[in-house]
């Protein structure tokens, strides 16, 4: 515990934000027939999880930051983080997302600040675990962190498949809304 005191301080500021940024306007969504509503990130992080049946993942970098503060193994841990920052800036090519149940999907119309303290929380992890990572890897003679990001997709190799193909959904989403 005592190699990553000097890291330790980057999890509260990470966690800090991520707290932060629930009591904060995330998004703008709505139309001229629905009216603009503003998203809470508290509201976001509670129905975000039925983003898939409307075609948003994003979502998902909540359970991917979870899993970078949970997971002991360091290579497992970045991996998790830059997944997770990877899915919450697809959210940033997004055009319309989930309302309510009423109306379905809305036209996305800003980004709030809630949604940019959450976005920073799970970069500065992001960071904070490549930090790590270094670090570590540097102590053992430089080939730590090689070998165990191959052994990670060697094992993991259909998950993180997946997280690209989420990441390139968005991106489609976004460039098929745009040409509508």
């Amino acid at each position: 515990m005592q190699r990553y005191s000097e890291t330790s301080l980057l999890v509260l500021i990470c966690n800090l934000l991520f707290l932060t940024s629930l009591f904060l306007p995330a998004y703008t969504v709505g139309g001229i027939k629905e009216g603009a509503s503003v998203m809470y990130g508290y509201n976001a992080l509670l129905i975000g999880w039925l983003g898939p049946f409307s075609g948003e993942f994003t979502w998902y970098a909540n359970l991917c930051y979870l899993m970078a503060l949970k997971t002991k193994n360091i290579t497992y841990a970045l991996l998790w983080a830059v997944s997770g920052f990877g899915i919450a800036l697809s959210f940033l090519f997004a055009t319309e997302t989930y309302l309510n149940e009423g109306v379905g999907n809305a036209p996305l119309q800003s980004y709030e600040a809630g949604y940019y303290f959450w976005l920073a929380a799970i970069g500065l992890l992001t960071i904070r675990q490549g930090i790590v990572a270094y670090s570590e890897a540097k102590k053992r003679g430089g080939n730590e962190l090689k070998r165990g990001l191959k052994e990670v997709i060697a094992k993991y190799w259909m998950v993180i498949a997946f997280m690209i193909l989420v990441i390139a959904g968005e991106i489609f989403t976004f460039s098929y809304n745009s040409m509508k």
